[in-house]
Formats: structure tokens, sequence, C-alpha cells
């Protein structure tokens, strides 16, 4: 059907202390059939590139479920998941956020994401736990740098089923066209266009003012050239899904007419590969002016899967436990038909803790994802991450900053537990009571490595205590933070700071203000610098025997290990080295005589590397991007060869190890996408490669809505629908005569990054933009060695 663009809503700004947006109570969603029906459940994420209208979305979807009386506004402070005082006076989203929606007998469960590379770990824990999501992209610009950022995220946790929600169709040089050719280009090679846009004179015209359904009848009063459009957008995905769906081919070839094929036929062919992310649904809209809510709504209904239609969860080796409430529905790989296979899973309580929060007044908020039975609050928790009893105080559902506390949590929810102690990011929850649980630990979150560091310093002697309370509490919310303490410093012949690590200078600044505002420390916060790694030297290779031996408490306690490093790209192959690039992580091997190493001594070893590994000789940097093979464990008997005894024989074996071998000092190298026209890329890239030390990668012209063939609708290698060119649509990055617009990609050290954004503004005259994320490490060259 066609949708007219809504009135849009005046609000007047208002103060951060009051509700701004009215809501309706969310507590009657609690209380609603769909609430304990896992089948009814979805749980989604919103995720996008920063500015491409993630925020607005979620506040449309609020208004059209009838969470909002009131739609916010990103520009005035007023949306109700950016509650946040930073995000609201940045006007970006800092943390994710989740809230409950009912949408036709459904529960969603919704959850609204950063879109800044600073703050990647809360889309990489919510990616973790999430069924669905849709990645929205901005008309204008297309697919962008932080874009692919997070559909890597999300390929990372195989969360394949996705919508693509194409926003701002409103603004001037909007694309539909340059759109989906970005997508082919950068994400995926089988985008359907779902819906056509619709401009004031047919298409391609100038204001943009609804858009129009592939599926389903057409109005009476649709123009005859959108007509046409539609009918080859739904042969071309007729024809795609025939490619990659057998069932929707047979169906085709019985009539051997597009015209046919119902649109039914259609919608099962589209979810089961929505499933298996074989295909990606593409919706057209404006999110501000409510254009294409209602059809996103019904869309997560229809295509994205239900907690017990995906996978079963698996564990840290990769065993399935079984899929939640006894069934499981899975797509066949071979033949795209739909299959059911069965598996028990224990009813005893299984979830994941994806989200440690503090509160001043209600203590440790930790956000968990339930993947079996039934979590009780007053129960008690095994933690099998950490092996310690956690206590559920209390249960709540969250939305947003508002809360209500409810007694269960069913397989398939999202909510906050109250009581837990000892609980971090990424944890496993079980029934304590189970002991075939005891050792079940699910998939890990994957933590991006901090190259960021500042120095954090009590404003006064009798404020160092609180200080470093509250650093630990701040690493523990966030874990993408790393604090080195004034102690450890001094130990490595640093200079006694404690130094806060992070992923950039947004996220230090921003956690610089939570320790004063938020746990209400006085502390400075000094300049910003790199976090440095050390690593062994390429053809590097030192093997180490220790024998450890004490008496502790009166016993005599003894393990021996044999250990031998390398530099992880002397032994992985090539195609590992381009896969890990990016990740310094050191890797362990076992490859000793045991068959089967007790699971508290592998602990046991672990934690020894990690000991090891923590300072390096050279510099005091941490070790990394090392192969470490053990490949002889030496031991007596749990009372003379305790877990403890191994811990310090590896750690031993370790910095021995390493320190003959000698480390060199590396440094993040990261891949910056600069965005400048014509005119000034030349003075860009001279100041990266002169002044940065920079390796220009790629240069080229943003293609967006250049040199288009306004009659080749089709790409020649596939048949996915490609939308008509916007005739209309002028470039608002073209100003003058500085020409088109350019993407430039290089590689420069992130020692020469910091500040780069006033460097950029002067050769851009303020026009142009950049996003960066790390590659890769490289030695750092003699002239930063000798400074540090």
């Amino acid at each position: 059907m066609i949708v007219r663009a809504g009135v849009r809503l005046r609000l007047q700004r208002q103060r951060w202390t009051s509700r701004s947006t009215p809501r309706t109570s969310f507590t009657r969603t609690l209380s609603s059939a769909s609430w304990s029906d896992t089948r009814r459940t979805r749980n989604i994420g919103i995720m996008a590139h920063i500015d491409g209208g993630k925020t607005t979305l979620t506040e449309s979807l609020l208004h059209a479920t009838g969470h909002l009386k009131h739609r916010g506004n990103v520009d005035e402070g007023t949306t109700t998941t950016d509650f946040l005082p930073a995000e609201r006076e940045r006007g970006i989203t800092i943390q994710s956020a989740s809230i409950p929606l009912q949408w036709r007998d459904h529960r969603i469960n919704l959850i609204d994401t950063p879109g800044h590379a600073d703050f990647a770990i809360e889309v990489e824990r919510a990616v973790r736990v999430l069924d669905g999501g849709i990645v929205v992209l901005d008309g204008v610009e297309g697919v962008e740098a932080q874009t692919m950022g997070v559909w890597a995220q999300c390929r990372r946790y195989s969360l394949h089923p996705l919508l693509l929600f194409v926003n701002k169709m409103d603004r001037v040089g909007a694309d539909y066209r340059h759109s989906i050719e970005s997508t082919i280009r950068k994400m995926h090679r089988r985008p359907l266009v779902l819906q056509l846009p619709i401009y004031s004179n047919g298409v391609g015209g100038d204001a943009f003012v609804g858009v129009v359904d592939v599926l389903g009848d057409a109005p009476i009063n649709t123009p005859q050239d959108i007509l046409d459009q539609r009918s080859l957008a739904r042969n071309c995905l007729i024809e795609t899904l025939c490619e990659v769906d057998s069932s929707l081919l047979d169906t085709y070839l019985a009539v051997e007419d597009y015209s046919r094929v119902s649109d039914a036929d259609i919608h099962s062919a589209l979810r089961r590969n929505v499933l298996t992310g074989e295909v990606l649904p593409v919706l057209c809209g404006s999110a501000l002016k409510n254009i294409s809510i209602d059809s996103i709504l019904d869309s997560i209904i229809t295509y994205i899967p239900s907690p017990l239609d995906v996978p079963a969860p698996r564990t840290t080796g990769g065993h399935s436990i079984g899929s939640i409430g006894g069934s499981n529905s899975a797509v066949n790989s071979a033949n795209k038909s739909q299959t059911t296979q069965t598996t028990q899973l224990s009813q005893s309580t299984l979830a994941m803790a994806f989200k440690v929060v503090h509160d001043a007044k209600k203590g440790w908020l930790t956000w968990v994802r339930v993947y079996g039975g039934v979590l009780t609050r007053q129960g008690v928790l095994w933690n099998s991450s950490r092996g310690v009893k956690e206590r559920v105080n209390r249960l709540l559902v969250m939305s947003a900053d508002d809360q209500a506390e409810i007694d269960a949590l069913h397989p398939g929810q999202i909510g906050v537990i109250l009581g837990c102690k000892s609980t971090r990011t990424g944890d496993t929850l079980t029934e304590a009571r189970d002991t075939s649980l005891r050792n079940v630990t699910l998939q890990n979150i994957a933590i991006p490595p901090p190259v960021f560091s500042v120095a954090i310093e009590p404003e006064s002697l009798s404020d160092e205590a609180g200080v470093v309370e509250a650093l630990r509490s701040l690493v523990r919310t966030d874990p993408s933070l790393v604090v080195s303490e004034a102690s450890e410093s001094i130990a490595a012949g640093g200079d006694g700071q404690t130094l806060l690590s992070g992923l950039g200078e947004l996220h230090l600044e921003i956690s610089y203000a939570r320790l004063r505002e938020e746990f209400g420390v006085r502390c400075r916060m000094g300049p910003m610098r790199v976090g440095f790694l050390e690593t062994l030297p390429l053809d590097a290779h030192a093997v180490r025997q220790e024998d450890y031996a004490r008496e502790v408490s009166r016993k005599h306690t003894q393990a021996g290990v044999t250990v031998s490093v390398r530099r992880r790209e002397d032994v992985e192959g090539e195609s590992e080295k381009v896969h890990n690039a990016h990740n310094a992580d050191n890797v362990i091997v076992f490859n000793t005589p045991h068959t089967q190493l007790a699971p508290e001594y592998e602990e046991a070893v672990k934690s020894g590397v990690m000991a090891g590994t923590a300072r390096g000789p050279l510099q005091g940097h941490p070790v990394r991007g090392l192969h470490i093979t053990i490949t002889d464990i030496r031991l007596l008997d749990k009372d003379q060869s305790p877990s403890s005894a191994l811990t310090a024989a590896v750690s031993l074996a370790v910095i021995k190890a390493v320190r003959t071998a000698s480390t060199v000092v590396i440094e993040p190298l990261m891949q910056v996408d600069i965005i400048a026209h014509e005119g000034d890329v030349g003075r860009v890239i001279s100041d990266l490669t002169s002044l940065r030390n920079g390796v220009v990668v790629s240069m080229e012209e943003d293609m967006h809505g250049a040199n288009s063939d306004a009659h080749a609708h089709t790409d020649t290698r596939t048949s996915v629908y490609i939308p008509p060119p916007t005739q209309a649509s002028t470039r608002s990055f073209e100003s003058g005569d500085k020409g088109a617009r350019m993407v430039v990609q290089a590689h420069v050290p992130l020692t020469n990054m910091i500040a780069y954004s006033s460097n950029l503004n002067a050769l851009s005259g303020g026009s142009g933009t950049f996003s960066m994320k790390v590659c890769g490490w490289k030695e750092t060259s003699g002239a930063v060695a000798a400074t540090l």
C-alpha cells in the first residue's frame, strides 16, 4: 500500500530531569499472552553508522506501537533511549538501551545500539544475544564505514536474519539505487527490494511522498510508471529467490508465469532464506516522517525468527546443548526446505549475562538473555564462567530508564537481575542445583582491544581510594576499558601513573565524565596516549622448561611445564594472517601427552599465560600476538600439584621464554576512510603520507548517483532488482568548483592520528569526514620508540 508522509511533531525543549516524552505504561505488555510465549517473541537490534537514524527510527517504532504518546527528537534531547545527559548533550547514542514492545500479539524486545566506533562493545554484546536485527542506511550516504563494521559484528556471531531499512529518503541527495548498489558491493549480494519510493513527479521525481509495496495489491490510483517498476521488481524478487529456494523454484516451474506465483509462497520463501542469511529484505522510507514504520514492524514479525527458530546455542567447545523448549526449526542448507530437528534441553535455567550496569540506588544490574528453563527471583544460580554462586534477589524488565519488577523470565526473554556480586559481561549462568550444567559455558563475547590511554590522577591523597574503586566499577560495566594501576606501572619500570585505556578519544572522554558525574570522584585526566604492545620479533623462537616447587602451609607443592613461544605470524597460514590481522590476542595450544586435561588445570594454564604476558621485558607493555604451545605438563596429584602451582609454573616459563627471545614494541595500525572533495584530496593525501607516515591503499570517486544507466535496472551478474536512479537527487556533497566527493582509504599508525579531526577540518574547509578502525599492528619506528 502507499504510505503518505505524516506531519512532523513540534516539541519544545525540556529539562533532562523531566519526562519529555510521555509514555504509556509498559507493564501491560508483561501481562499479555505473548509475554511467556517464546514463539511470539522477537529479539532484535537496530544497528547503523553514526547519524544513520537509529534512534529516530526507535522513537517512531515506540510511537507506532503505542509505547509513546509523542515521539522524542534527537536534536532536542527528548528521545527515550538516549536518556543519559552526555547522550542528549552530544546528540549521539553512547550505550545500548532495551525496550519491550507489543505489536499484533507479538512481543518485540528492541535494543537500540550506538553507531560510533568508540562504543563498539555495546554493539558487540547486544549482537551476541539477539536473534535478528535491522541495519539502517542513510539514503544519501549508502553503506558507510561503521555500517560495514556492525555487519562484520553480526557475521562474527552468525546473526544472519537481518532486515535493511534505507532511511532518510526525504533528504536532498537520497538515492535508492546507490544504496542498493553499495549494499551489493560491500555487504550482501542478494538485497531484495520489497518497497519502492514514490516521488511527486513519478519515478525519480522531485519530492519523496511515500512508498509502494512490491508484494500485495497496488492501489487503484498508482501511477503507471510505478506499476511498471513494481512488476519488474516482483519478477526479479521471484527469480532471485528461485536461485536459493528449491521449493519456490518447483512452484514457479509448475506455472511458468511470475504473476501466478502467490504472495504467500513468496513470503514463505523469503522467511526460509532470511533465517539462513541467503537474502536481505530491503525496505525504504523516512523514520522522521513515519513512512514505512508499520511495514518494518510487520516485517519483524514475518521474517525475523523467534528464539525457537534459531540454531540452539553452542558452548565454547562448539557443542550444541540442545534447542529451547525441546524443538528447533531450522533450514536445511542443502535444499533450503523447512525441516525440524528435535533435541531435548534440560529444564534447568541457562542464561548469558551480556551487560553489567551500576546504579547508584539499586547497585549492580546484570542484563541476561535466557536460553533455557525459567529464571525466577529468589533463586540461586551458578556462574560457570567464574565458579561462584549468585543469588537472584529481584528480576526487572527495563524500558530504557524505566523498570517493572517481575517474578520470572522465560526462554528467549531479556531482563535484569539484581543481586549478582561477581558476574561480568559474557558469563554463563546456570541452575545451581543441576550439576550437569556446572561446566557449561556459552560462546563468550569478543572484547575489542584498547588503543588509546590516558592517565587518571586523584585530585588529592584523600581521593585516591575512591578513584581506584570507581575505576574498578567502571571497568566492570565496560569491559573494553582496561586499567593499569600505579603499582603495576612502577613494577614494570613505568612512571607510576594509573592508566585508563579504551577504544578511542571520545570513549575515554565519556568514561572520564562518568567517573566524575556518575561515580562522584574527584580526579584529573592526562593527555591522550596510544596503547602500545610488545611481541616477539619475526622468526624468534624460545622454549623454556620450568619446575615449580614450593612449600605452602607446610605442604609441599610441585608442578612442571614446558612452554614454546613464537610469533603468531610465524605459525599461522596466510589466510589466518589476514583473518586475524586486527587481533593481537595470544593463542594457546595444548600438545601434551595427557589425552585430556582436567578443566581446573586447563584454566590454570590460561591464567598462567595471562600473568606471564601481562608485562613485557622491554618497556612493560602487555605482550600479545604470541603462539604459545604447552608441550608437557608434569603433575603428581591434586594435593601435591594444585592448580595454583601449575599457574605459577606456566607464568614463570612464559616470562623467561619471552625474555630469552626478546621483544619489540608494536602499535595499532588503523584503516582510515576519509571522504573529501576532489579539490581537497591532494592536501589530504600529502598530509597522510608525508606527515603521518601513512600508506594510501585506494582512492576512488563515490559513485553516488554518478554515471548511472537510467535504463539498466538489473545487475548483469545477478537477477537482483536495481531501482532506477533518482533524477532529481542533487548530490549534497558537491560544493562549488571543488568537484565530486572522493573516498580515500589509508593505513596509518595510530600515534599519528591523535586529534586528526581538527587537522582534517583545516585541510578540507570543514567538509571532510573520516572514520577509522584497527586493521593490524606494526612495529614502531625508531623515532617513536625513542620517545616511549
